[in-house]
């Protein structure tokens, strides 16, 4: 089969769910189809051409915005002119997508086939994490994106509801299922829950190992250690001051955090730090992609401490690395994550069922207790059930068979 990838981000990397396609993209070329990808970029007034991994690569232009609603219709308008001159020269069996500008671009540019659209977030989700989960900022900012918060919300979910009637839809998780079903219902085709799937290769103990000389030497981080890490964007909607506040409350006093990413809270949160006391203890590492792996494997324990989550692609690195890891447990209403879809409490990791600092830090304390024996047995399993639940190679297997 010929497939087409869509994306609403840059193309590749390494992590997180930006670049699931690129691991979709490997496993459909091992089973022997034609991929292409096709995605956004910003610098260029033209289709800008480029390979890597063995796949052609189609950047379409995309005019920058400054306000988020803006960006969306942005997306869409470059994708649905690009998109009639990529299905000139490339006629694909079906197209998958994993963004709903995108997708809706897509179809309206004339694309009459297979769409399986790929929803890793809904417009609920997206603005009550963006716009409203804002504390600590300064308070015209948060006025101003108060404000936002509307237009946005209206013109995403807009978005959202011409697409669901257009495509066959997938969630990674049941969550994100749950959230989806409620805010289309009336419209969507069909949605299916299909799993992601983790390289094993790339987030493992052993090539983890390879970095931590180097992460040792630039950061000063010592194997041993107790480090705490956190891997994602630095901004208001992910928590990172509740999960520096848990860490005052550590009984290790000497436990370290490490920030890997960055984002427009970087200074807000050196700030913090400062002011907490915890300035000594925090390392922000900057944004990584090789090394990412490196940094799994010197941390005791990784911890993501959003309360808006639809899914949690970097769970399933640190559980791959052999890091046990910790989040909040969704209720369904305010705290909408899919941490207890990925993490087994007490097994492979700690689930939290209270948002608070003080929550997260009982459930590091009681990771960080355990013996070396213990401790070893939580990050086998770790690894071993994230492998043996989520596959890059089933989620393409499924995929496919909704695309004839």
């Amino acid at each position: 089969m010929k497939i087409l990838l869509a994306s609403g981000r840059s193309y590749p990397g390494i992590g997180g769910v930006e670049n699931s396609l690129r691991f979709i993209g490997r496993e459909l070329i091992r089973a022997g189809h034609e991929v292409k990808v096709f995605c956004p970029q910003i610098a260029s007034d033209k289709l800008v051409r480029r390979a890597h991994e063995g796949i052609d690569i189609i950047c379409f232009p995309c005019k920058s915005a400054r306000w988020p609603h803006a960006g969306f219709l942005a997306m869409a308008a470059g994708a649905q002119l690009a998109i009639r001159a990529v299905l000139s020269e490339f006629q694909p069996d079906a197209i998958w997508c994993r963004s709903a500008p995108v997708g809706l671009g897509i179809r309206r540019g004339g694309y009459k086939g297979c769409l399986i659209q790929i929803f890793c977030t809904n417009a609920k989700m997206y603005c009550r994490g963006y716009f409203l989960q804002t504390h600590g900022l300064p308070f015209m900012r948060r006025l101003v994106l108060l404000a936002l918060w509307p237009l946005t919300y209206f013109i995403l979910a807009r978005i959202e509801r011409e697409l669901a009637s257009a495509c066959e839809a997938i969630a990674f998780s049941k969550n994100m299922y749950r959230q989806l079903l409620e805010a289309v219902s009336k419209r969507i085709r069909s949605c299916r829950v299909i799993p992601p799937g983790i390289d094993g290769g790339i987030f493992s103990r052993e090539n983890g190992q390879r970095y931590l000389e180097t992460i040792e030497r630039k950061y000063g981080l010592l194997r041993g250690e107790q480090i705490i890490l956190y891997v994602g964007r630095l901004a208001s909607d992910k928590n990172i001051p509740m999960l520096m506040d848990a860490v005052t409350m550590l009984k290790q006093p000497k436990a370290k955090l490490v920030l890997v990413g960055r984002g427009p809270e970087e200074m807000r949160l050196n700030t913090y730090a400062r002011r907490i006391g915890l300035s000594k203890r925090v390392v922000f590492a900057g944004e990584h992609c090789e090394m990412l792996p490196g940094f799994y494997a010197i941390s005791r324990i990784f911890v993501l401490p959003t309360t808006i989550e639809s899914f949690g692609f970097v769970y399933l690195e640190a559980l791959s690395t052999g890091t046990p890891a910790i989040g909040f447990a969704g209720d369904g209403r305010r705290v909408l994550t899919a941490t207890e879809e990925i993490i087994r409490d007490g097994k492979t990791g700690a689930v939290a069922r209270t948002v608070s600092a003080s929550a997260l830090a009982e459930k590091i304390d009681s990771i960080m207790a355990l013996d070396e024996n213990n401790f070893d047995s939580m990050s086998r399993r770790a690894r071993q059930d994230v492998r043996e639940r989520f596959s890059w190679q089933r989620f393409v297997a499924e995929t496919l068979a909704l695309s004839v």
